[in-house]
């Protein structure tokens, strides 16, 4: 299950490269990211009322402009990863939405522009499974966020429950507290 989980997660980024219709950006200003930048985000990946939590762990760019904190959860066979990620990589495959497309559906995959928690949102949704992903973007949907800092989102990948089910789970998340560390940019403060 944790195999189909990680095709799972490259799946989302490449339908969401898709349903947002963006190419990489290169300039994401010339601050270098470290650990201890990530540091104020690790309680935002909290414990969950039933749900056994992983270790936190921290994947940099290769560059240091950007990275992704994450952590791993289990409930019986049901799986759910929360990342949070900043820099070049967000905007690489997210940057803007397309403005008046709501829903993108094919023969397996049902993917749905929506807000929530006051901020732009994708929900994807595999079709005869309980598996697929919410994407929250903190820096908003104007595409002038890529160009003036780092871009910062948050993904929950789930398998094993249902979109609603994850939907709950992310509301427990404060998006507001996070998009207040990272600055509407993405620029994490400290």
């Amino acid at each position: 299950m944790q195999k189909n989980l990680a095709l799972s997660v490259f799946s989302v980024f490449l339908c969401v490269a898709c349903f947002c219709g963006t190419a990489p950006y290169a300039s994401f200003g010339e601050a270098r990211l470290g650990e201890e930048d990530f540091q104020p985000l690790t309680p935002f990946l909290r414990e969950f009322s039933g749900w056994e939590g992983d270790v936190v762990e921290l994947f940099l760019d290769e560059d240091a402009r950007g990275g992704v904190l994450s952590r791993s959860y289990t409930k019986g066979k049901a799986l759910l990863e929360i990342r949070i990620m900043i820099g070049g990589g967000v905007a690489s495959y997210l940057g803007g939405m397309v403005p008046g497309m709501l829903l993108m559906e094919s023969d397996t995959v049902r993917m749905e522009r929506r807000s929530f928690g006051g901020f732009p949102a994708v929900i994807r949704q595999e079709k005869g499974s309980p598996a697929g992903a919410l994407v929250v973007l903190l820096g908003g949907e104007e595409s002038e966020f890529s160009r003036k800092g780092r871009d910062a989102l948050v993904l929950f990948v789930y398998e094993g429950i249902t979109s609603a089910d994850v939907e709950q789970l992310a509301k427990d998340v404060d998006l507001q507290g996070l998009q207040y560390i990272v600055g509407s940019s993405g620029n994490v403060q400290q």
